[in-house]
């Protein structure tokens, strides 16, 4: 449920800071898709609130969030920074790319729910 907040909190704060803005973000010269860029936010959620849920478990497997994400899409700080600004930029759009990184976690979180549990095997 933080994850749901801390996203919601997110996505208002960047739709105040662009909304009054009269600036036109340029493209980045490297721009992801959409489609992409959903998976880019939605893979950065997830990293996010395992970090929070069980900050040990990354910090084991020596996984970084950024570096996973940027070697996963095969990009650098500064197209990820470019493209979050450029799309935070238009607030409709942000906002609907925001909404389908919520559904995608939600689907999620239901098929999680529905899946098999390990019985503990007792001794």
């Amino acid at each position: 449920m933080k994850l749901f907040y801390s996203l919601f909190l997110t996505l208002i704060l960047t739709l105040i800071l662009f909304s009054c803005s009269e600036n036109v973000v340029p493209k980045p010269k490297h721009l992801l898709e959409k489609e992409e860029m959903i998976n880019v936010l939605y893979d950065v959620a997830l990293l996010q609130a395992s970090e929070a849920a069980m900050p040990y478990y990354l910090n084991g497997k020596n996984i970084k969030i950024a570096t996973y994400i940027f070697d996963k899409y095969k990009i650098d700080s500064t197209t990820y920074y470019q493209n979050q600004k450029y799309y935070a930029s238009k607030p409709a759009d942000y906002k609907r790319m925001h909404q389908k990184v919520l559904e995608k976690l939600e689907q999620e979180k239901q098929k999680n729910a529905t899946a098999p549990q390990a019985v503990p095997i007792s001794e």
